[in-house]
């Protein structure tokens, strides 16, 4: 961490930096540049990790420019809460299994499917866990950050009253050539209802894992026989071509 905070991670930025010659391009999604905040918070691949792990944290959420700040976003995001010790312990975890995923591929070649390192990431938090204390909570049973952000740039609203809404969203990786989707249902009083998510879909652009996340959510609604709700997704293009305000 103290590395991350200082920028000292060899990233490729970094190298470029020092006037070493390499691409500077993401080993994970091979489409922008590989800094640490890109590596951590921005890329493709990260944002599917989180949303898809337990934590399912909404990294668009983590304004900052640089990991120092990012890092503090999430201190002072889950800092008071109850279990905050926990809470950035597990992201703490995360942290370090993107940064073991993206070495992978930069020194084996080999790039984790990130529903696996996904899995990787809750195996260690447990062996963590049970290793720490026995009368400890695991990871599973800890409880969820709570959905809490600053009113003034919150643009979510409650459904009407006896109506859930699904949020919905999407992850594409281009190089694999793969994605994930996942969608939390919350009810009129803003408590979640349902949540779940799938990684290791097929699919030749970031709007199909968006219409796939939507398409599962629907699917949740008529299984569970939720018959007054929505759906919401960060897609505007999408819910645009829903709504048949473009072809």
């Amino acid at each position: 961490m103290w590395r991350g905070c200082r920028n000292a991670l060899v990233v490729k930025e970094n190298l470029r930096s020092r006037c070493v010659d390499v691409d500077n391009t993401c080993s994970l999604c091979g489409q922008e540049r590989e800094s640490q905040v890109h590596i951590f918070f921005r890329c493709e691949y990260a944002r599917l990790f989180w949303f898809a792990s337990s934590m399912q944290l909404d990294v668009p959420q983590i304004e900052g420019t640089d990991f120092r700040a990012c890092w503090d976003n999430l201190l002072r995001k889950y800092g008071r809460v109850e279990h905050c010790n926990e809470i950035l312990q597990c992201v703490v975890f995360g942290l370090w299994r993107l940064w073991k995923s993206r070495n992978s591929v930069v020194f084996y070649g080999c790039i984790w499917d990130p529903g696996d390192c996904v899995d990787d990431f809750h195996s260690q938090m447990q062996e963590y866990k049970a290793a720490q204390t026995s009368t400890k909570p695991l990871i599973n049973k800890l409880p969820r950050p709570p959905e809490q952000q600053d009113r003034s740039n919150c643009t979510w609203t409650k459904p009407a009253q006896g109506w859930v809404k699904a949020n919905c969203d999407g992850a594409w990786l281009k190089q694999m050539q793969r994605g994930g989707v996942g969608w939390v249902i919350r009810d009129d009083c803003c408590w979640m209802v349902l949540a779940s998510s799938m990684g290791g879909l097929q699919g030749s652009m970031a709007l199909v894992m968006e219409a796939e996340a939507i398409k599962e959510a629907l699917l949740t609604f008529v299984e569970t026989q939720l018959m007054h709700g929505k759906v919401e997704s960060d897609s505007r293009l999408l819910m645009q071509m829903l709504k048949g305000e473009i072809n």
